[in-house]
């Protein structure tokens, strides 16, 4: 989930249905979230700490880390060691700082956060920080990434609300900052505008029959809203329905796949040294990608070096309701570097992926260039054209249909209405002054 240029701007005007607002009988405490930062961190065995205030080292209140002073997290032998210096302060599998205030903060590899920490050693070599923060801090370093702080203010609402819904839902486990589920970026990334939408909807909630809905969200539907079901094959609900969205019509995309990305008539087979690193196949950018995850998912093909030599087949078929489809599948030929057949030549091989999630094959080539599953394929002698609509997978909210809806001045109740009809907007909780 990510946020994306606007290109076009709506001239009509649609008239929302106004949702049904629940205030609860009784307001819940601000619950907190648990989040695994990846995305900004990366793999790394060690990691700069900056403290700014104070925070209580592995829960002892005598044991404080100074404000404005750096420290190392490193992992030696398996282990975390948290140093000053050359001075270790603590070491074990896992290390845990606490803020003496919530206006406390810390710096980890110069990004800001808020909230408590718990570090981890992953895989053996990773220090892995996992971040235990209130909702509505976690949620104010996640609605910068999914929209820009310059769109209406009733969009960013809109956003808020989804964004705070979907953490909710998913409280019970330990999320990442990832797009895998929302981009986290702490505090550094907040802006004036961004805060003020999760301010105005503090503690606002997305329900159906008295239960929080998994607010899922997409930059664009492309002009018509998805079932769950029919983009993931799972579980749905009542609140996801397909749809016509006229303020979600601008986005479209169009992408080439080459048949033969190799011709290796002229190439010397038995010697593939000569021709090996100067010899690229045409849509090297899709190949990249096919090829790392042929490495990571084919048996015996872990760190080989591939060359993908032609694409016999791309198809996608079971249209949805909305149009969208939902499987697909993928043949590819290929050269392994010094698999060689009994002629002594290469070996061109081949693989099928077959009755796949159309998603799945969109992202073994380029989601990012395959945007969607709402497209049309043409094939012709010697490429596939892929002509698009939308961005995402198009169930719930439509980032881009918000803004529209925003800038023809229709409430951000009235947005969520829309992309999740028959919900009621409760007031879950109320965070401290």
């Amino acid at each position: 989930m990510r946020k994306f240029f606007i290109f076009m701007i709506v001239t009509f005007v649609f008239l929302g249905i106004v949702p049904s607002y629940k205030e609860a009988a009784a307001i819940d405490a601000e619950p907190n979230t648990q989040v695994k930062l990846v995305n900004f961190l990366g793999n790394e065995s060690s990691v700069s700490l900056k403290i700014k205030g104070s925070y209580y080292l592995n829960g002892n209140s005598s044991n404080l880390l100074s404000a404005n002073k750096s420290y190392t997290v490193k992992v030696e032998n398996g282990n975390l060691c948290l140093y000053d210096g050359n001075t270790i302060l603590a070491s074990g599998a896992e290390i845990s700082i606490t803020p003496v205030h919530h206006i406390d903060h810390a710096f980890i590899n110069d990004r800001e956060y808020t909230g408590s920490f718990r570090f981890t050693v992953e895989n053996n070599q990773f220090v892995r920080p996992i971040n235990t923060i209130n909702l509505e801090d976690y949620v104010k370093g996640v609605v910068p990434f999914e929209m820009y702080g310059s769109w209406p203010i009733e969009a960013l609402k809109a956003q808020a609300v989804a964004a705070r819904t979907y953490a909710y839902y998913r409280l019970n486990k330990t999320i990442n900052d990832t797009t895998s589920y929302q981009v986290y970026g702490g505090v550094t990334s907040q802006n004036r505008n961004t805060s003020d939408a999760v301010d105005a909807t503090d503690g606002e909630l997305l329900t159906y029959n008295g239960n929080v809905i998994d607010a899922v969200f997409s930059a664009s539907n492309g002009g018509i809203t998805e079932n769950k079901f029919n983009s993931w094959n799972s579980s749905t609900f009542p609140y996801f329905k397909v749809q016509t969205d006229e303020f979600d019509t601008t986005i479209t995309w169009n992408a080439t796949l080459h048949k033969k990305q190799i011709d290796y008539n002229s190439l010397d087979l038995k010697n593939p040294d000569s021709w090996w690193n100067s010899t690229n196949e045409i849509d090297a950018n899709y190949t990249s990608n096919i090829k790392k995850w042929m490495m990571n998912h084919l048996p015996g093909l872990s760190n080989k070096q591939i060359k993908i030599v032609s694409i016999p087949k791309v198809a996608f078929s079971a249209p949805t309701e909305s149009g969208r489809f939902s499987l697909g599948e993928l043949s590819l030929e290929f050269f392994v570097k010094d698999e060689f057949n009994p002629n002594g030549e290469l070996d061109l091989q081949t693989t099928s992926i077959g009755n796949e999630l159309a998603g799945n094959i969109r992202a073994i080539i380029s989601s990012k260039d395959l945007k969607s599953n709402l497209f049309t394929i043409n094939e012709t002698p010697d490429a596939y054209l892929f002509s698009g609509f939308g961005n995402g997978h198009g169930v719930g909210l439509s980032q881009y249909g918000a803004y529209y809806r925003a800038k023809a001045g229709i409430l951000y109740k009235d947005i969520l209405s829309f992309y999740y009809p028959g919900t009621a907007l409760v007031k879950q909780y109320e965070s401290p002054t």
